[in-house]
C-alpha cells in the first residue's frame, strides 16, 4: 500500500512540475539554445516583458553564422509560425504576442542558412 502511495506522489509532483513549468517530454526545440535542426550558430531565447497591463511574448534569434537565416517562429500561446530573416552576424526579435494575461510561454524556433531546405516543406 505504501509503495502505491508513493507512485501515485512521485506521478503528482511530476504532474505538477510538467503544468507549472510547461516542460513537454519530447520536446526538441529548446528556446534557450540551438536546436538540434538548425545550425549550431544560431541561438534563441524568449522572454515575457510586462507592459503595463499584460505581458509581450518576444522571441529573440541570435544568427552568428557566415549566411542570412530564415526563421519559422511560433510559442504555445500562437501556433502559427511566423517567418522572419535574420542577417548573418546579427540578432533579430519577434514579438509573437501583446497583450497576453501569461507570462508563460515556449517558443518553437526552426531556422535554415541560406542553401538549406526548410525541415517544414518537402520536395
Amino acid at each position: 500500500m505504501r509503495s502505491i502511495l508513493a507512485c501515485a506522489a512521485g506521478a503528482f509532483v511530476v504532474g505538477a512540475v510538467v503544468g507549472i513549468l510547461g516542460v513537454v517530454p519530447g520536446h526538441v526545440v529548446r528556446a534557450d539554445g540551438a536546436s538540434p535542426k538548425q545550425p549550431s550558430c544560431i541561438t534563441t531565447s524568449s522572454e515575457a516583458r510586462f507592459s503595463g497591463y499584460a505581458y509581450d511574448h518576444i522571441v529573440h534569434i541570435q544568427n552568428d553564422c557566415d549566411a542570412q537565416a530564415t526563421c519559422d517562429v511560433s510559442t504555445s500561446v500562437d501556433p502559427t509560425p511566423r517567418q522572419t530573416t535574420v542577417a548573418a552576424h546579427s540578432k533579430s526579435d519577434v514579438v509573437v504576442r501583446r497583450g497576453s494575461p501569461s507570462r508563460e510561454f515556449s517558443a518553437n524556433v526552426q531556422c535554415r542558412t541560406d542553401g538549406q531546405s526548410s525541415p517544414n516543406k518537402s520536395r
